[in-house]
């Protein structure tokens, strides 16, 4: 495997980095995988990354909004409006935003070592 295979598999995965600042990070993935065709190994996992950060994201919304609608499911007073506590949210999802891209950066990892990598989510 040539180092240019490496390069583009690490960046790949580790583009999950962005998704602290720019909430659509797969789309940095998804370019590499269709634009870097550079070997079927940096292809296969710039595909794998892409199909991994989709997933991190829908799970992310879908915890976002499952937060949301139980904090707003809670019992309170007559006369008084539930308010959802944003920054409770916010902290989920940065915890658990955090550890699937630990995961992820794993990946970037076993790829900058050259070894075959798949995330058990996406498998094959």
């Amino acid at each position: 495997m040539d180092r240019r295979s490496i390069q583009i598999s690490v960046l790949a995965h580790a583009s999950i980095l962005i998704g602290f600042v720019f909430q659509w990070s797969f789309l940095f993935p998804l370019l590499m995988w269709k634009t870097l065709k550079h070997s079927k190994y940096s292809e296969k996992q710039a595909r794998q990354a892409t199909y991994y950060q989709v997933f991190a994201l829908l799970l992310i919304l879908f915890v976002s909004f499952t937060a949301e609608f139980i904090l707003l499911s809670q019992p309170v007073g007559e006369g008084k409006v539930q308010k959802v506590d944003k920054n409770l949210v916010r902290l989920v999802k940065l915890a658990l935003y955090s550890l699937l891209s630990l995961y992820a950066l794993y990946g970037a990892y076993r790829c900058s070592r050259g070894e075959e990598f798949r995330y058990l989510i996406i498998g094959n």
